[in-house]
């Protein structure tokens, strides 16, 4: 068993569905144990942090950040198939800055 750190960096992209994290690579388990999102607009942002599996949308959290704060949850949260991702979304665009998200893994063959 091997394990291979890993991190993203993405930015939300307004009201769209942004992937912060793909999906595994076949026989790999994805282990997540942070995610941290930054609220750099001006404004207060209601972002949401999902779970998918292909054909599932699952809500892991939906928070409202006002200018400044951050989100952050911890895991584990485990990708385990080829096709789970996690995904972010504002509930609507964002005024000056979208919103920075980072996270932390662990890829485990």
């Amino acid at each position: 068993m091997a394990f291979t750190a890993g991190q993203q960096n993405s930015i939300t992209t307004d009201d769209t569905e942004v992937e912060i994290l793909g999906s595994p690579a076949a026989s790999t388990q994805r282990i997540v144990r942070l995610i941290n999102v930054y609220n750099a607009d001006t404004v207060a942002a209601t972002v949401t942090i999902n779970f998918e599996d292909g054909s599932t949308e699952r809500i892991l959290v939906k928070a409202t950040l006002a200018a400044g704060d951050s989100l952050q949850m911890s895991g584990p949260i485990v990708l385990a198939n080829t096709d789970e991702t996690l995904e972010a979304v504002l509930a609507v665009a964002a005024t000056t800055t979208n919103l920075p998200v980072y996270v932390a893994y662990a890829d485990i063959t």
